[in-house]
Order: structure tokens, then sequence, then C-alpha cells
């Protein structure tokens, strides 16, 4: 049975569909077609001859064939199977003119069209038969990132090859991402009209970002060690990483231009080149000649933050701070071999470490705070840093870290903490004070047998916290004020209804008129900063607390905005918030 389409695919879907078949249960002839400039042209269209194959009972049209022979060219005309359609003329006739069959016998034609049998009919004489080799059609997408060929089969011609397929795409602008492997396949296992994409654009690679490569370590780690019978190492800590003058610290690492791609027409697709990177130059380093290295210009301890490698030189006291010292600031690490005395202040932009005691002693750091036997601040004591501070106890004393601060004994002390709260060795003891982290706090005994008041709070920020503590206070006092001067207009206001204002009341009203405006807006300012500040407390509310053997009665947990009072003894224990409330759940390591 003949089909028609305006492509050749089109034809042999329309057949494939009628039947109810697959490409695979169909054999498939050219009746006519033209090639793919002629269609662009003057729209001719296909018409195919869809033949089903095997034992398949469906109601078929018609169908016939072209025989040549040598007495002559046979039209052999099949008639139609059940409530089948008998073959038309005109389909006949496309088909003799597609084939060029010259000196045809009309008569002998139209009793082979009207025959209701399985005939051979002689239509015309010998003649040459018209051959026509397989061919493509080739479509490019709009975008011409991909190409798409239907193969056309041969009617009394050659096969496609691989290499004529791939001339044939060519020839219709297809120069650059051919898949020779869809092509021999679709040649090889005589894929007829189906689209097979053929073509792909070769996409262009990136080029790749610069960077930095460090030549030194730059996030050290604490390294604690806890022997067999359980005493922690405070003194091999591996938290400095010095370096020497002149050395290498960090190095540019170049970015690449990329690799432009082509579409399948062979039109350049334009790759980005990375972005280069920029070296972190901070305090005590140089960037090199060459524009591509930092080096330190001074002896001392690389420290990398905020963006910025900085080299900071060392200041060492051989004994006590005390009064023949006086109070320290140093741009650079401090090392103290002997105590640090009640009353006395050491500030480092770097890391401070003690070998002996600090006493009520404050101390400052921009770095680390290393304390090799502990604090005993007799509530005087205050250790202030950015980054880690780790001690062997801490007694009486107000701490606040960036880091973590790890001890083998919390007692009694105020401790604010940006990242986690550790208790190790024999004793991991914490208690009374108060405990205020944002991530974690981890202790083998929290609070004691005689119930000693100890508050523990995770899932905070400790200085959006004090902030906050701090904007309540002068919004309360910028109120105080503005009451105080909304007062003072009143009473000058009164005056005025009496009659007489004295000149330095007038000087007052103004005073106080401008200074009433400054403290409205002030406090509108204030309150919406603070909102703002509570959004942000709120949204943190994470934390877990872990305690490896006993929470005693007296200690109160905090997880954000939840608290838990504990009233009974509680061994191997951890807590978490889930939905607004403190929930209780195993130790876990």
């Amino acid at each position: 049975m003949l089909f028609r389409g305006k492509t050749f695919e089109q034809a042999v879907n329309e057949g494939l569909e009628y039947f109810g078949i697959t490409h695979e249960m169909a054999e498939i002839f050219l009746v006519k077609g033209v090639s793919p400039e002629e269609v662009a042209q003057d729209g001719s269209e296909y018409v195919v001859e869809v033949c089903p194959i095997g034992d398949i009972s469906v109601n078929a049209d018609g169908n016939f064939r072209l025989l040549y022979k040598e007495d002559g060219v046979y039209l052999k005309v099949n008639p139609p199977v059940g409530d089948g359609e008998g073959i038309k003329a005109q389909d006949v006739k496309d088909k003799l003119d597609y084939k060029r069959v010259e000196d045809v016998d009309e008569d002998a034609l139209e009793r082979a069209i009207a025959s209701t049998e399985t005939v051979s009919v002689k239509i015309a004489p010998y003649q040459q038969e018209v051959k026509y080799s397989a061919t493509l059609t080739v479509e490019i997408t709009k975008d011409n990132l991909a190409a798409y060929a239907v193969m056309i089969p041969p009617d009394g011609g050659d096969l496609l090859t691989e290499d004529r397929a791939v001339s044939i795409i060519n020839q219709n602008g297809v120069t650059a991402g051919i898949d020779r492997d869809s092509i021999r396949d679709m040649v090889t296992k005589s894929i007829y009209g189906i689209p097979i994409q053929v073509a792909a654009a070769v996409e262009p690679k990136d080029g790749e970002n610069g960077y930095v490569e460090f030549r030194i370590e730059i996030d050290k780690k604490k390294k604690l060690t806890v022997s067999e019978d359980g005493t922690v190492n405070f003194y091999e800590l591996g938290l400095i990483e010095n370096v020497r003058t002149g050395q290498v610290l960090a190095k540019l690492v170049p970015p690449t231009e990329g690799t432009d791609g082509q579409d399948v027409r062979g039109n350049p697709i334009k790759a980005k080149p990375g972005t280069a990177a920029r070296l972190p130059k901070g305090k005590n380093t140089e960037i090199t000649d060459d524009n591509d290295k930092l080096v330190a210009l001074k002896d001392g301890q690389a420290s990398y933050s905020n963006g910025k490698l900085n080299v900071y030189p060392v200041y060492e006291v051989p004994g006590n701070v005390d009064n023949s010292t006086g109070n320290i600031r140093f741009v650079g690490k401090v090392v103290v071999r002997g105590n640090v005395l009640t009353g006395f202040e050491i500030h480092a932009d770097g890391d401070i470490e003690v070998n002996g005691v600090v006493e009520g002693a404050k101390l400052v750091s921009g770095g680390n705070i290393i304390l090799k036997r502990g604090a005993q601040g007799s509530g005087r004591g205050v250790l202030m840093c950015e980054g880690s501070l780790v001690s062997k106890f801490i007694e009486n004393c107000s701490v606040e870290a960036g880091g973590e601060i790890v001890a083998e004994a919390i007692m009694h002390s105020t401790i604010s903490s940006k990242s986690a709260v550790e208790l190790k060795g024999k004793k991991g003891l914490l208690v009374g004070g108060n405990v205020s982290v944002r991530n974690e706090i981890r202790a083998k005994t929290i609070g004691s047998p005689m119930a000693t008041t100890t508050f523990i709070e995770v899932g905070v920020d400790p200085e959006l916290r004090k902030n906050m503590d701090i904007l309540v206070k002068k919004i309360e006092k910028e109120k105080k004020s503005l009451k105080q001067v909304n007062f003072n207009i009143s009473l000058i206001a009164k005056m005025a209804k009496q009659g007489y204002v004295p000149e330095n009341k007038k000087i007052l009203l103004k005073k106080c008129v401008g200074l009433k405006s400054q403290l409205e807006e002030n406090i509108k300012l204030n309150e919406t900063t603070l909102a703002r500040m509570k959004e942000q407390l709120n949204a943190i509310s994470k934390g877990r607390i872990a305690v490896e053997r006993m929470v005693y009665p007296g200690t109160v947990i905090a997880i954000g905005s939840s608290t838990m009072h504990i009233k009974d003894p509680l061994e191997y224990v951890s807590f978490y918030r889930v939905g607004g409330e403190i929930k209780l759940g195993s130790f876990e390591k």
C-alpha cells in the first residue's frame, strides 16, 4: 500500500501507523522521491510502499511492483486484503514517472490496475531500469548545535556506505562534531526512515580559575594526645606554623584560557577564560617582583585569617609577667615561661602561650591562648581570644573564644565560645558558672553531687547575645533621656502659656526639640536592629551537649530558646533540640 508525506520518514510513519506495525515488521519501497534540494524548491512529496511481512492478519490495501524482464517491463498487482482499498492509478503513474518507464501500454496498464487477482502484466517494452541508490536527508537545528539524518532506502541502486553518508552530510553544511559511530550504525543496520543524530556541537571548555597554592599549612589543628592513664598532653599541640625570612608562603597558579568549541557548521563557540586569583598579602609579607609569589619578611608565626596571610614575630618573657615587665602589648606571638600574676595584662595580635599559671590577669589574643598549667582567676581572670583556647584547668575566670575551648576541668567560670567546649582528660569536669556555646559541649561530668548550679547554653552566638544585651541597655537609656526631654519641653510650654519664658529656657527648648527628634530616630533604628538580632538568634537555635558519665541535678540546659532543668542524675546522655523541645539521646563519641 502506498503512503505519502512531505518527507520520506513522514510517509514511512504514515504506513507503519496505518498497519499498526513497527519498522522491523515491514518492507519499504520508494515509489516517488526527489532530492532534498528539489523538495526545498518546489515542495514535492515522497510516496512509499509499505508492505507488512510475516504472518500478520490485517486489512491491507492492494499494492504493486515493477518487474524488469528480458521481454519488457511488467506490473505486478496484489489485490487488497480484507477491507483494504485497491491500488490507485495515480500512484502507479507516479511510480512509472519516477522510474522513467517509456512507451507504456495504457490499455494493459488499466487491465492490470483493474485486476482483482494477483497478476503480472507487461505494460512496456524492454528497457533498462532507472535505479536510485540509497541517500540521506539532513536537517540542522536552528541553533546549529545538532544535525539529524534520515536514510532513504535504495530503489534498485546501491546501498549507502559510511563514507558516502559522511560526504552527503558535509554537502549539507555539517562539517564539525560528526558522529561516525552513529552513522556507521545507521548504515550497517539499514535504519531507514528514522531520524538519527549524526552530529553534535563540540562544547567549549571554559578556562579554570586561577588559585593560590599555599606552601605552608594554613589550617593548623590541635593535636591533643591522651595517654593510657587518661592524662592529656597540653604541651605538644602543633598549633604554630613557623616561617623564615624570604620563605615562599604562597604561589599564584594562573587561570587557563579554555578551549573553544564548534557548532555543527564549523562556527566557533567561544570559551570563557578563567579568573585570576590574588595573593593574600598581610602583615610582614611581600609579593615578589614576578607578582606570583608571597614571601615572609620576618621570622615568625604564619597566620591566615580574614583572607590575609600574616607573619607574626614572637615576644618571649623568660620569667613571670610582673612588676619587672609591666603590661605587654605586642603585634605577634607572646610566650611566657613563668606565671602571669594578678592585675597584669597581655594583649597580642598572635597567640599567647603561658608555661606557668595565669592568676587574676587579663589575656587578649588575636590568635589562640595556650595555658600549659591553667588559670586560677579568683574572680578577676579574663581570657579572650579570636582562635582556640587550651588550658589544663580554668577556675573562677571569664572566658571568650572565637574557636574551641579545651580543658580538663572548668569550674565556676563564665565561658563563651563561637565554636565548641570540650572537657577531656581524667576529670573532664564542668561545674558551676555559665557556659554559652554556639555548636557543642562535650564533657565527662557536668555539675556535682551537691547540686551546684551550672547553667549551660548551646545553639547561640555569644557575641550576638552580648551585643543584644548592650543594645537593650542603650535603648532603655535613650528612652529615659527622651522621657526627660519631653518633660522639659512640657514644662517650658506651660511657662509660655503664662506669658513669660526666660532666655535660658528658650535656648534649652531649642536644644530639647533637636534632641527629641534625634532620640526618637535612634530608638526606632536600634529597635529595628534588635528585632533583626532576635531573628538571627532564633535562626541559630541548634547545638548538642554530650556527657559521657554524669549530669547532676542543679544543671540547667538551654538550647536556643528551650530550657530543661535537670532534677535527677542522668548518665551517658546527649541533649539536642527538635521542634522547639529539648530531647535526650544516648552519648555519642
